[in-house]
């Protein structure tokens, strides 16, 4: 469940985004995304992309029984990262190697 900010701390962090210039804002799974969203309402240029990490807190038999797994998850969070950083040059390697940082 998300918690409720306050218009303090939401002034804080979209100030912050301005001034970083930040062009992504994540969250958690299980977001409703109502805070990113609101958040992003109170940037200067309210264009930042929206994105989500997976903390596989909701991982249910029926991910598991499909193939999830921890390494596909955390592939597809460093996948989530390296969009938000920019660095397309961040592939996800082969399994037994890691990611390929080149």
């Amino acid at each position: 469940a998300e918690s409720e900010a306050s218009f303090e701390t939401v002034v804080f962090l979209a100030k912050k985004a301005d001034e970083l210039g930040l062009p992504v804002i994540l969250t958690l799974d299980g977001s409703d995304g109502r805070l990113a969203e609101t958040l992003r309402q109170n940037t200067a240029s309210k264009d930042q992309k929206i994105l989500s990490l997976n903390s596989m807190q909701s991982v249910t038999k029926r991910d598991l029984d499909a193939g999830v797994n921890y390494l596909a998850i955390m592939r597809e969070n460093l996948r989530v990262l390296s969009e938000a950083l920019g660095a397309e040059a961040i592939s996800t390697g082969s399994p037994n190697k890691g990611p390929n940082l080149s």
